[in-house]
């Protein structure tokens, strides 16, 4: 698990990149649900999901490796899953307005603290909406790359075939 999840060298196959993605998805749902349940923790929360680029890195360099591409292939990856989660993120802002006086309100006061504050409560309604469209759109890139993301039969540059 560990050179699964921490390692950038060698390759994986289709089955382990899943194995690494849904992982990775199901410990960021616990995170997101955590902090929006614990909001007191809510900085470690950040720290861990920060923390978790890497583990993501990994897999998908790894991924890329498997069909012979270089591992910078993934900044294709987080382009995409960026822009499909911009258009997940207007989607939810459509179906449950963010009410914009408060916040507004609130940065009139000056109070930094309280900006924040009504920042995280202004969000809250949208909260399982943003969760589930976070998993669907993870998902998404997740499987389309997967798909594309042929496996190289033969050893290459960065190892042996994976079975």
């Amino acid at each position: 698990m560990g050179s699964l999840l921490f390692s950038m060298k060698g390759r994986i196959n289709s089955a382990e990149f899943l194995k690494g993605a849904i992982i990775l998805i199901t410990i960021n749902v616990i995170l997101s649900a955590l902090s929006h349940f614990m909001a007191g923790l809510m900085v470690w929360f950040v720290l861990v999901s920060i923390i978790l680029i890497w583990p993501w890195l990994a897999i998908w360099v790894k991924r890329f490796h498997d069909g012979g591409r270089s591992g910078w292939m993934v900044l294709v990856a987080i382009l995409v899953w960026a822009v499909v989660g911009w258009a997940f993120s207007l989607i939810v802002n459509m179906v449950i307005p963010i009410d914009k006086t408060v916040i507004e309100a609130a940065a009139a006061s000056g109070d930094i603290g309280e900006i924040i504050r009504v920042s995280i409560e202004s969000v809250k309604p949208q909260f399982f909406l943003r969760l589930i469209f976070s998993v669907v759109g993870s998902l998404i890139v997740v499987l389309l790359f997967n798909a594309i993301i042929k496996s190289d039969p033969e050893e290459n540059q960065f190892g042996e075939p994976t079975t």
